[in-house]
């Protein structure tokens, strides 16, 4: 699948579901104080070293909270609904359309970067690009936040948010998959955890930083 193509089709599929999925993404972080902790870990971690990216950020709700603990930090989404959400509710803080295959930023000038439920929707061919990304804006010792769905399973999401018509790749991924990946592009892995391993929805968190450059 080409990136145009998943690109285009989880831009629209977002801005059609975009005030439900608000709604019903607002109390995410009161229903898991255990991914929260993860957040808090992150923001300790980067505290004050420098500039933050949310990539894929949605309505805003964990940029939102990072910028509460402390952090300077802004987000990006491809859905520009989500985006304008995201600017009415937060209003301090900078969102922006964008993609994350390609990042609006300098290179190595991040601190950190947080991807929150975003890459299930990514196919497999785009991932390495995604994943390079990563590894290019941020700064050598910089810190890269991942939280998603478990499995081993991919799909084509129709519909969701109330029945809403959606077009979205869902590609449920084992966590030995994601820690290749990351390792593979120049990151050491900090951190790994499966959230709800008996449950029947499962998640992982990944926090890893950027290898010191070596000469």
């Amino acid at each position: 699948m080409r990136d145009a193509d998943w690109i285009d089709s989880t831009r629209q599929s977002y801005d059609t579901v975009a005030d439900n999925y608000t709604d019903f993404t607002r109390a995410a972080m009161d229903r898991s104080p255990v991914a929260r902790s993860f957040l808090d870990v992150f923001s300790t971690l980067v505290g004050m070293q420098g500039r933050v990216l949310d990539a894929g950020c949605g309505p805003g709700w964990v940029t939102a909270y990072l910028h509460d603990n402390g952090l300077e930090i802004s987000g990006i989404d491809l859905s520009p609904r989500l985006i304008e959400i995201a600017r009415t509710n937060h209003p301090e803080i900078s969102f922006d359309v964008g993609s994350i295959t390609e990042l609006p930023v300098a290179s190595h000038s991040l601190a950190g970067i947080t991807c929150w439920w975003v890459l299930h929707h990514v196919p497999d061919s785009s991932l390495g690009t995604v994943m390079a990304q990563f590894s290019e804006k941020l700064e050598p010792g910089g810190y890269l936040l991942v939280g998603g769905h478990l499995g081993a399973s991919t799909h084509t999401k129709t519909e969701g948010y109330g029945g809403l018509p959606m077009n979205v790749h869902m590609a449920k991924r084992p966590l030995e998959i994601f820690a290749e990946l990351i390792e593979s592009h120049g990151f050491v892995i900090d951190l790994q955890a499966t959230l709800d391993p008996a449950s029947k929805a499962p998640s992982l968190i990944l926090l890893a930083h950027k290898a010191l450059q070596t000469t």
